[in-house]
């Protein structure tokens, strides 16, 4: 986990200024680093090793009454409503909040909000917990819930929302 500038890293550099929407970092040592801005007007240059999956293709449990606002929208909505933009990391009502959006989407329902780096997380860079995913993917003709899942087989890793 870094909040270092861009040229110090010496890995293969993936920057994802720009992407559109949320996605994860699941932290894992794939020798590629990935790197976004976040922290609201901070601009504070946010990086770490593993494999990037956008998540942005989520679907609430419950559709929002005048129309779909994305995953991404809402954790933005949140942060520049609250105190939490995260120049010095966020607390733990900030951490029930974001639980609580992650919660509301089959995409996310299996991430929260990691409780011991809360000082390190900040808008557009949350550390999470990856929780009970499946260790393999469903065979086909099965009509299992498991198709539900974007991850299949790493066991409890812990990762970095950004968006």
């Amino acid at each position: 986990m870094a909040h270092t500038w861009y040229g110090d890293i010496e890995k293969p550099l993936v920057m994802l200024l720009g992407s559109e929407g949320l996605g994860i970092i699941v932290l894992w040592p794939s020798g590629v680093v990935y790197a976004n801005q976040a922290g609201g007007d901070a601009n504070r240059p946010c990086s770490d090793e593993g494999i990037y999956v956008p998540l942005e293709r989520d679907v609430p449990l419950e559709p929002a009454k005048h129309g779909y606002v994305s995953l991404s929208e809402r954790l933005t909505t949140y942060f520049y409503r609250s105190d939490a933009m995260g120049y010095g990391g966020i607390n733990n009502a900030d951490a029930d909040a974001i639980d609580a959006i992650l919660a509301n989407s089959y995409t996310t329902r299996i991430l929260s909000v990691d409780r011991n780096l809360l000082s390190e997380s900040l808008e557009s860079w949350v550390y999470v917990n990856v929780g009970n995913h499946p260790a393999r993917h469903p065979q086909p003709g099965l009509a299992d819930e498991q198709w539900n899942y974007w991850l299949y087989g790493l066991g409890a890793v812990r990762g970095v929302l950004t968006w």
